[in-house]
């Protein structure tokens, strides 16, 4: 985080009281509650309207993993990018968010960490109405947004909660492992491919995306994952055995992987066991 700038000599009650503010919740000394920091900002905000805007965003900022705040950061999300225009122009905004970065977890493996301007909160915002299904107008707002492969994972992320198999396929044409962001369009469109039951295509897709091991361990988990399924639809148990148990080196107590593993002794015991007719 880059340090938040100081107020000049000549700067107005509402510029100091803001910065004051700000250096007050990010000092690394500071011990204060979500709920006292988003108190203090509101009565800030009550204050001096002039801050609303910038005050808006740095609420929004600080309830995004608080459940008591649910209603509210849907509402002030969708106050903030209503009008980004206006508040991401804000002077107070331009001027002191220099020093503040969010990070934003895109999928697994996949962050964006930026300082705060439409861009980075539109990523956030989506995340944000992803989680609460409200997958259209995520997609509106993906489709606003300067085109990069942080939207295009995203897109094809809630794509794949649409089970819009086209659309993914679509959103990785072309994709090659070049990095992160490459390998996990490579996955989703792996994934895509077997849910339209093209099986050796997907097998490519998620060979390709494990290529190369100096990618986030996370997301070459999350491809032998997918691998095991794409496996396991093929009844090739022993193989889709295989990467789970690759996986477990590294994360040996992971749930979801154990759980299908049980799920795969199961099923293989069940072929044992059927009788001969």
């Amino acid at each position: 985080m880059r340090a938040i700038p100081h107020p000049s000599l000549f700067s107005s009650k509402a510029e100091k009281s803001f910065a004051n503010f700000l250096h007050d919740i990010y000092s690394p000394g500071n011990t204060d509650a979500i709920k006292e920091k988003v108190e203090k900002a509101k009565e800030l905000s009550a204050q001096f309207s002039e801050l609303s805007n910038a005050l808006n965003v740095i609420i929004f900022l600080h309830i995004l993993n608080e459940e008591d705040y649910a209603d509210e950061l849907l509402e002030r999300g969708s106050q903030v990018w209503n009008h980004r225009d206006s508040v991401f122009t804000d002077r107070f905004v331009v001027k002191y968010f220099l020093g503040i970065k969010a990070i934003v977890e895109i999928c697994t493996g996949i962050f964006s960490t930026e300082i705060i301007d439409a861009q980075q909160f539109g990523l956030i915002w989506v995340e944000v109405l992803q989680a609460h299904e409200k997958f259209s107008e995520a997609l509106e707002v993906l489709h606003v947004l300067n085109p990069n492969q942080l939207v295009a994972i995203s897109m094809a992320e809630i794509e794949l909660s649409l089970k819009d198999f086209d659309a993914i396929l679509e959103t990785s044409s072309g994709i090659i492992n070049e990095d992160d962001s490459t390998a996990i369009l490579l996955i989703f469109r792996g994934i895509a491919f077997r849910e339209k039951s093209m099986f050796d295509a997907s097998l490519e897709c998620l060979k390709l995306a494990l290529a190369k091991r100096s990618r986030n361990p996370k997301i070459l988990h999350k491809a032998r994952f997918e691998r095991s399924i794409t496996y396991e639809k093929l009844g090739k148990l022993a193989q889709a055995r295989k990467d789970l148990e690759l996986i477990l080196v590294d994360e040996p107590m992971n749930d979801e992987v154990l759980e299908r593993l049980q799920l795969l002794q199961n099923k293989k015991s069940a072929v044992i066991n059927e009788p001969d007719h």
